[in-house]
């Protein structure tokens, strides 16, 4: 009887073992998520912005007043699945909205939110030596 007993009670820690393990390693993915791309400018500006999600990307081109946002709902997500939000300035800038010879720098923060919560974010000091150049921001999926 003590044998059966050991033998009852190893089959099922032995159980209980091997069933925890697949537990731990069942994944989460794919998975359908809300995914937000934002741009906030602290003025007017004429810029190009492009959101990435793996290989399909778009753009968004104009005069945006002082936010930028777009929103892509239920997006199927997998391990490894990239997120990117490009900035590109141009050197035509708005002042007061209007064309204007004279330029004021601007900060731009970029932020990707999955489900509503930040995963990426970046604070740019946008100059008019830098105006010109390509900011970005990236995330993958773990």
């Amino acid at each position: 009887m003590r044998n059966f007993c050991i033998f009852f009670i190893a089959t099922l820690l032995l159980t209980n073992l091997s069933c925890s393990e697949n537990d731990g390693n069942s994944s989460q993915y794919p998975k359908n998520v809300n995914i937000e791309y934002e741009a906030v400018l602290s003025k007017n500006a004429e810029i190009n912005i492009t959101t990435i999600v793996d290989n399909e990307s778009q753009l968004f081109t104009g005069i945006f007043d002082s936010i930028f946002s777009e929103v892509y709902v239920n997006q199927e997500v997998s391990q490894g699945t990239f997120l990117r939000l490009i900035y590109e300035g141009d050197d035509t800038f708005i002042v007061g909205g209007s064309n204007s010879q004279s330029w004021e720098d601007y900060t731009l923060e970029l932020n990707i939110y999955v489900d509503g919560e930040v995963v990426s974010n970046e604070t740019f000091i946008i100059t008019l030596d830098n105006v010109s150049g390509t900011k970005f921001i990236d995330y993958t999926f773990n």
